[in-house]
């Protein structure tokens, strides 16, 4: 009996404390439930918000909806809005059911028709000619051949001694849907953000899943130990380690573009030997399968006013301006390097190998120039729809580098020159250009940016529009879209180090 009455007492006991347990859960559900309401709510009108412009932009209309006031913190909106933000507008990938239209023929062969390289070796019949914007075209349109003023040569000649003793701070995009430490930051965020979303990809049932985001950035600030120099970098990862390829490529990358213009190199130079270094690097990778996976890659070094940008593949830096009469003005940085350009299709044919011209036939689906060993027997690969990138090493024989352009351009952030003044920087993968052009994504952030809104809400909006566009042209089926957004000037007192 004794015993018995001190079970019962310890049952008691444990009862009791479960007791007060409980009532603790069901404190903390309450408040997370209130904070959860607000979440939804502020998401709610985002996601409405974005929905307007992304309409907006894509009609050329030249009006925009007030954006709502935020009411939460930079960490909390970071956290629930924006990631809401991108689902709601894209509707759940999930269901099936969620698409406005059937998905097309087109859509359903997704993986040969968007893969940035074609794995199956086989294509469709046809060969009507895809037509981006070449190279040489570019530079008959608003592509800077240089600037109003004298390049520096090495990065020596920029910098001042008392401004080398600040150490660099580098900070990865961060995936929509994940917290972000604000001190850990380089930038305000309200000046320079950048935001990376997973794609997705029709499942065997037909519906939409979530794929692996391949995309990766980056902000570093101060670089070179110099508080006036940053470097913005967006890489774009292709094949079945795509990801681990471009993460790891992306941090060489950095470590080897600063030890290069420390050391003195000229600027471009140093550009040049860092990605090509880079490639070398990806060659004895533990870990890393870069024989026949890649990663195209975006870096832009600003110092002050001065603009260097070095690109091999499809990320694209674009400027944003503003002219004389009030009208958003694209000034495109990088270049795209697409097999029929040209250049690259001379270079590809003196290895032996050939472009393949594409098509855009809609009882065969729709498939960008790629690059072939052997047109007869395209099963030989590489099928690559760029003809520059880091990685892709066995593909070297077929004309495929990792050499970038370099550009240089002089911004006029405050001063206007030749009737138009720089407003903002933006670099993003190819998940934002497939389906919106220089000129929309100019005229979209060019909206929050005179409203007085953060880069951080227009980084969001844009990725926003990439992402219905998406939805609208190819059903189920999205690229990994990545974009950094930079409002000019952003050197200075900006900088978390001043």
């Amino acid at each position: 009996l004794e015993a018995a009455m001190q079970e019962v007492s310890l049952a008691a006991s444990r009862a009791a404390t479960a007791s007060h347990q409980a009532a603790q859960a069901a404190l903390a559900c309450e408040r997370f439930t209130k904070a959860a309401e607000v979440a939804r709510v502020e998401a709610a009108a985002a996601a409405a918000t974005a929905a307007a412009v992304a309409r907006a932009a894509m009609a050329n209309s030249d009006e925009l909806p007030a954006s709502p006031q935020p009411s939460m913190t930079f960490r909390q909106r970071r956290g629930s809005k924006h990631l809401d933000l991108i689902q709601d507008a894209i509707a759940d990938p999930t269901n099936s059911q969620t698409s406005d239209a059937p998905a097309t023929e087109a859509a359903r062969t997704f993986r040969r028709r968007r893969s940035s390289k074609d794995l199956s070796g086989e294509l469709p019949i046809g060969a009507t000619r895809r037509g981006p914007m070449s190279w040489s075209d570019a530079v008959a349109g608003t592509v800077p051949d240089g600037s109003s003023g004298a390049e520096p040569e090495t990065f020596h000649e920029l910098h001042s001694p008392d401004k080398m003793d600040w150490p660099t701070k580098r900070c990865s995009a961060t995936e929509l849907g994940e917290e972000a430490d604000e001190a850990e930051l380089p930038f305000d965020p309200a000046l320079v953000c950048s935001f990376s979303c997973h794609g997705i990809e029709p499942s065997p049932q037909g519906t939409g899943q979530h794929k692996v985001n391949q995309d990766c950035a980056c902000v570093c600030h101060p670089f070179c130990s110099d508080a006036d120099c940053a470097l913005f970098c967006v890489l774009d990862g292709h094949g079945e380690d795509g990801k681990a390829v471009s993460g790891y490529a992306m941090d060489i990358l950095v470590d080897e573009i600063e030890r290069r213009l420390l050391a003195d190199e000229a600027i471009a130079d140093a550009f040049k030997r860092a990605f090509e270094a880079t490639n070398e690097a990806l060659r004895f990778a533990s870990g890393v399968n870069a024989r026949v996976s890649g990663a195209c890659a975006l870096a832009v070094l600003l110092h002050g006013t001065r603009i260097w940008c070095a690109g091999a593949g499809d990320c694209r830096a674009v400027i944003g301006a503003v002219n004389d009469a009030g009208d958003s003005v694209a000034i495109r940085l990088s270049v795209d390097h697409r097999p029929t350009d040209p250049i690259e299709r001379q270079r590809i044919e003196a290895a032996g190998a050939a472009v393949w011209e594409g098509c855009d036939d809609p009882q065969h689906g729709v498939e960008p120039a790629r690059v072939y060993r052997d047109l007869g027997q395209r099963s030989s690969g590489p099928g690559l729809a760029m003809s520059r990138c880091l990685g892709d090493l066995d593909d070297a024989d077929a004309g495929i580098v990792p050499t970038p352009d370099v550009r240089y351009y002089e911004l006029s952030p405050q001063v206007p020159r030749d009737g138009q003044r720089d407003l903002f920087l933006v670099l993003a993968s190819d998940g934002v250009w497939e389906h919106l052009s220089d000129e929309e994504v100019v005229r979209l952030v060019s909206r929050f940016h005179a409203s007085g809104q953060p880069a951080s809400v227009a980084c969001t909006n844009l990725m926003a529009s990439a992402a219905m566009c998406w939805r609208r042209e190819e059903g189920n089926y999205r690229d990994d879209i990545t974009a950094l957004v930079a409002y000019l000037p952003c050197i200075g007192s900006c900088g978390r180090g001043e």
